[in-house]
Order: C-alpha cells, then structure tokens, then sequence
C-alpha cells in the first residue's frame, strides 16, 4: 500500500513588519516522514484585517508552493476555511488557486458561539 502525500501551509512574519516566510512541507501518510518543503520570502502588501487574512498572506504562500515538485493530496492551512463568516477562509480559498483539496485549522473563532458539546469523543456542539 503506498501512502498518500500530505502537506502543511504557513507563514511566520515580525508583528510589526511586513517582510515574511511561507512554508510548505509535504510529508507521508501515515508515517509522516517529511519529503520536502519549500520556501518563500516576501513583503507582505496588504494590511492585517480580520477575515481577509488570504489577501494578506496568500500570493506568498502560493510562491512557496509553486517551489514543490510535486503538489500533495491534501493541505492543511493555519486558518479558515468554510467555516470563515464568508464561507472562504484561506485554507478554502487557496485550496481552489491551487486545485488541491484543503483543510483549514485555525486557532481561533472569526464568529459565532459555541454551544457544551453534546456527546463524547467525535461529537460537536451546537
């Protein structure tokens, strides 16, 4: 059985800078051993505003993946993705530039309450 060909999305900029990193890393699954990554260094033009972070940060993450030999079956993104207010977070936005599927996981809520989870492991809240 051969495995599939996962790959992570992200960027790290200064706070108060605008020069910044995208990097990409592609990885087996399910052995998650790395088998590349990829670089882009860059200015970043348009200013932070919550809900528009694919504006912000996108071009330069499509530079760094444009650097694989290969694109992955699946990306995640540091972000939203159709759970964005708009229904197109980063992850879900660049997943379409690029013609792969996307999964975005943000690390904070843009929107919305979150009920007490309803059931055990797996479940959701309302």
């Amino acid at each position: 059985m051969s495995s599939a060909h996962r790959g992570r999305g992200d960027i790290s900029h200064l706070r108060f800078g605008r020069r910044a990193v995208a990097g990409v890393v592609v990885f087996s699954f399910p052995e998650l051993e790395v088998i590349e990554e990829s670089l882009a260094v860059g200015e970043l033009s348009f200013p932070y505003v919550p809900g528009l972070l694919s504006f912000r940060e996108g071009s330069l993450l499509e530079r760094a993946f444009e650097g694989l030999s290969r694109m992955p079956d699946l990306v995640f993104f540091d972000g939203q993705g159709i759970a964005h207010p708009r229904g197109l977070g980063i992850a879900s936005h660049l997943g379409l530039r690029l013609n792969v599927p996307s999964v975005g996981c943000a690390k904070s809520r843009l929107w919305g309450e979150a009920g007490e989870r309803t059931g055990g492991k797996g479940h959701g809240s309302p």
